[in-house]
């Protein structure tokens, strides 16, 4: 182990410490294209104004560097070159180009670069200019009376658990664990938060670990899912 010169020095290049900041591979590639995108709408004028020299290229490396050297000479003219951004963003969701979930993840990888390059913008105050998310979805939660007519109707096993348990609002994902042993079904809705279902078969997966549960459908469990679910 050795703390090197190189090493100490490298910790003073702003793109270096953009990358470092950044463990998952695919994270890093979507937030390089973002913020490429971004660096490369600011004018090279505006770096010749405020810092006397531009940009040799407009390589995300050089971008990166010049506009972190801005933005710490003036706080307040990042925020104002961030600010446009967003609203110009805001532009875009009205016509229909991007939706409203979008701004923030074109925005997360700025404020990347400056967090590790210790850049103390008020990010608040910026926050508040992305536009309310779009509801998802117009539906509603099934009530009580329609999950027991659902019920009334439906002979299979396999389909009353699963009408049960998207009532209660939980996702089906794929078995991906080893099976453990047979829980009690109070032990499933406490414990439990993931469920898949496969043919005569529930598997129940752990919100605190990697473990899986895995229980043979019965007539028994979907009463007891009955019971847990609807009342």
């Amino acid at each position: 182990m050795e703390i090197s010169l190189d090493k100490v020095k490298s910790r003073s290049d702003p793109y270096q410490l953009f990358l470092d900041s950044i463990r998952s591979p695919a994270t890093l590639r979507r937030y390089k294209n973002h913020l490429h995108t971004f660096l490369k709408l600011i004018p090279n004028q505006l770096y010749t104004d405020t810092l006397q020299k531009t940009p040799k290229d407009r390589e995300l490396i050089t971008l990166a560097k010049f506009f972190v050297e801005l933005a710490r000479k003036d706080m307040d003219l990042a925020s104002d070159v961030i600010a446009t951004f967003i609203k110009e963003d805001r532009k875009r969701v009205t016509l229909g180009e991007i939706s409203s979930q979008t701004i923030p993840n074109h925005i997360k990888p700025i404020k990347v670069l400056l967090d590790a390059n210790r850049v103390p913008i008020h990010w608040k105050s910026l926050h508040k200019l992305l536009p309310r998310r779009e509801a998802k979805s117009k539906d509603r939660a099934y009530t009580k009376k329609e999950i027991q007519k659902m019920l009334e109707v439906t002979n299979d096993i396999t389909d009353k658990v699963i009408i049960l348990l998207f009532s209660s609002g939980v996702p089906t994902v794929q078995v991906l664990f080893a099976p453990k042993p047979e829980p009690s079904v109070t032990e499933l809705f406490t414990r439990g938060r993931y469920f898949s279902i496969s043919l005569n078969e529930l598997t129940v997966f752990h919100t605190s670990s990697a473990d899986a549960l895995i229980v043979p459908l019965t007539e028994t469990l979907v009463i007891s899912f009955k019971q847990f679910s609807v009342n």
